[in-house]
């Protein structure tokens, strides 16, 4: 269908065109409505410079050089229209059409790619994508983990980081290589860094606390459950007593 157009994106402060498109129906506003609601754009010289005319009270003057083409003209006539304005002097990525914008066309995509990717470390799902979002991203990495067993080799990567990372190096994550080293305490503490004793204190507190006892419907449900499951062998009920032995004591000289 002979319904597409080639377009200039112009900047009222300067008169100078900054992009040239093609498309059909609104799309040469789809530019201005994506800063607007903030949806992500490859081209990041076009957007910056839409965000700067938005920032100064402006409105992106529009136009259309030429009208009622089919795809495969438009395309020829966008291209010679960036050849007259020259590539150097507008944010267009590529040459010519077939999305200009795309970011498999960016000469510096490698380097977009590191920088997207670097300004992602360290964010929590909730930073990234927002409480809702975060969930339901949460709930279908869930749901698609249900029922599968890890591959050998899955396994055997798993074992080979925990070797290189904790058994051949005591001190990983640990003292000054731990990321929580020197960070305050986020709870009654807030404000104030824990000193060694306080931590010590802490410990000896957590490790010493006793549960409270089950209730006779508890007991029940627990007997009732392991009924048909193997017995725990003495040695390990001894390893338990010996371990309530020890809290018990600690509790006690506290």
């Amino acid at each position: 269908m002979n319904n597409r157009y080639v377009y200039e994106l112009i900047d009222p402060r300067t008169n100078a065109v900054f992009y040239v498109g093609k498309g059909v129906d609104d799309r040469m506003f789809e530019h201005e409505r994506n800063v607007r609601n903030h949806k992500h754009d490859t081209n990041y010289k076009k957007g910056k410079i839409i965000k700067e005319i938005i920032s100064s009270n402006n409105k992106i003057i529009y136009r259309k050089v030429y009208e009622n083409l089919l795809d495969e003209d438009a395309l020829i006539k966008e291209e010679e229209l960036i050849n007259i304005h020259g590539l150097s002097n507008l944010t267009n990525i590529a040459p010519r059409g077939y999305s200009s914008d795309n970011f498999t066309n960016n000469p510096n995509k490698e380097i977009i790619r590191k920088k997207l990717s670097d300004a992602q470390k360290g964010k929590t799902y909730i930073e990234k994508y927002g409480e809702k979002r975060a969930l339901e991203i949460l709930e279908k990495k869930r749901k698609s983990m249900l029922g599968k067993t890890k591959t050998q080799e899955c396994k055997n990567k798993i074992r080979d980081s925990i070797t290189k990372y904790y058994v051949n190096n005591p001190e990983f994550n640990r003292g000054k290589n731990n990321g929580n080293y020197g960070k305050k305490h986020p709870g009654l503490n807030s404000g104030h860094t824990l000193s060694d004793d306080a931590r010590h204190k802490i410990s000896i507190k957590a490790k010493s606390r006793l549960r409270k006892p089950h209730t006779e419907e508890t007991k029940l449900k627990i007997k009732l459950s392991n009924i048909g499951k193997h017995k725990m062998s003495e040695k390990g009920k001894e390893a338990i007593r010996e371990s309530n032995r020890k809290r018990r004591k600690i509790k006690n000289n506290m």
